[in-house]
C-alpha cells in the first residue's frame, strides 16, 4: 500500500499501523449499531421472530396470492416458544445477535474501508477503471456519441455541390464536436480523472464505466 504521495512507500510497519487504524475505526462503528441494537433488544427481537407466529406479513401475502389464482391455501395457526436451556443463555443470545447484526449494518463501512486499504496498490489502469459516471451523464455523452456518428457517415455521401446542406452539415459538426469535448472536460473536471500522455478516456455505455486507453 502507498501514501497519498505515490513517490513515497510505505514500510512493512507503517501497513501494519495502517492496517490497525482501519480495524479500530471498524470495529468502532460496529461497536456502535450492536450497542444500539442491544439496547433495543426487545424490539429486535420482536422482528427477528416475527416469522414463528402464523399470522407473519409474509404468510397472508402468500395466502393471498395463491387464493387470487383459485388456490385455497391456508397455513395452520402455530406459534414457536423460545426455550432458554442455560442460566446465561437469553441474556448471550442478545449479546451475539447485537453483535452479528452490528457487523451487517456496518457492513458497508467494513467494504468501504476495504476499498481505501487496496486502492492504493492497485494498478493505475485499475483504479482509473473504477471511475464511473452516472446514467444520466451517460445518455448525454452516449446521444453526442451516435449523433456525430451519424453526422460522419453523412458527410461520406454529401458532396460540396449542395453548398447550403454542406455548411449546415459542417455547422453541426462543429458544435457537436464542442459539445463532445465539453462533456469530457467537465466530467474531468468533476471527477478529477488523471490523465496519461499518448493516453485517451473511452466509456462503456453499458456499465457507465470510463477507463483510460494508452498506446504502451
Amino acid at each position: 500500500m502507498k501514501e497519498q504521495n505515490e513517490n513515497e512507500l510505505l514500510t512493512f510497519g507503517g501497513h501494519l499501523e495502517v492496517f490497525r487504524q482501519m480495524l479500530f475505526r471498524i470495529l468502532g462503528v460496529a461497536g456502535v449499531i450492536a450497542v444500539v441494537v442491544f439496547c433495543f433488544k426487545d424490539t429486535t427481537w420482536g422482528i427477528l421472530m416475527a416469522p414463528s407466529e402464523w399470522d407473519f406479513c409474509t404468510y397472508r401475502w402468500l395466502e393471498a396470492a395463491m387464493q387470487s389464482v383459485g388456490i385455497d391455501f391456508h397455513f395452520n395457526e402455530f406459534h414457536v416458544n423460545m426455550i432458554a436451556t442455560d442460566l446465561s443463555s437469553q441474556f448471550m443470545t442478545h449479546i451475539t445477535t447485537a453483535v452479528y447484526l452490528g457487523l451487517l449494518g456496518a457492513s458497508p463501512y467494513i467494504l468501504y474501508e476495504l476499498f481505501r486499504f487496496i486502492s492504493p496498490a492497485l494498478y493505475e489502469n485499475e483504479r482509473k477503471y473504477s471511475v464511473q459516471v452516472t446514467p444520466e451523464e451517460k445518455n448525454e455523452i452516449l446521444t453526442l456519441f451516435e449523433r456525430r456518428n451519424g453526422l460522419n457517415e453523412l458527410a461520406k455521401i454529401l458532396t460540396v455541390d449542395n453548398a447550403e446542406l454542406y455548411e449546415k452539415l459542417v455547422k453541426d459538426l462543429g458544435e457537436t464536436g464542442t459539445k463532445f469535448q465539453s462533456w469530457w472536460n467537465n466530467m474531468a473536471e468533476k471527477y478529477q480523472w488523471e490523465s496519461d500522455e499518448g493516453g485517451n478516456w473511452e466509456i462503456n455505455f453499458d456499465t457507465c464505466k470510463i477507463y483510460l486507453v494508452t498506446n504502451s
